[in-house]
């Protein structure tokens, strides 16, 4: 499964979502955790070559499952990588668009 973020471009995958039955012909809110990247709190988003973060691992980032709200529309095509916008529940509301694809 892929992230994507606020802070920087979403990831070039699709994060997946499981409709319910029942969702896809009348659309409706989907409650759901989307997987987030993030600049690492502990390095502050630097990249080290000689000595690694700890918390990320030097890559600079860490991706969290965070719970949020997708409106579906009614009839969406399944299977087909389109964008839509999440409500996250991260430190309040926060709106993302990310390329979902859903299933």
């Amino acid at each position: 499964m892929s992230a994507a973020t606020a802070e920087k471009q979403p990831f070039k995958e699709a994060v997946l979502i499981r409709l319910p039955a029942g969702i896809h012909g009348h659309g409706g809110q989907l409650k759901t955790r989307v997987p987030v990247r993030h600049r690492c709190p502990s390095c502050g988003g630097q990249t080290f070559e000689r000595k690694q973060c700890q918390l990320c691992d030097g890559s600079g980032e860490l991706t969290m499952m965070v719970r949020g709200r997708v409106n579906i529309p009614p009839y969406i095509p399944l299977g087909k990588p389109l964008p839509l916008e999440f409500e996250l529940e991260l430190f309040g509301l926060t709106r993302m668009r990310a390329i979902v694809k859903l299933v």
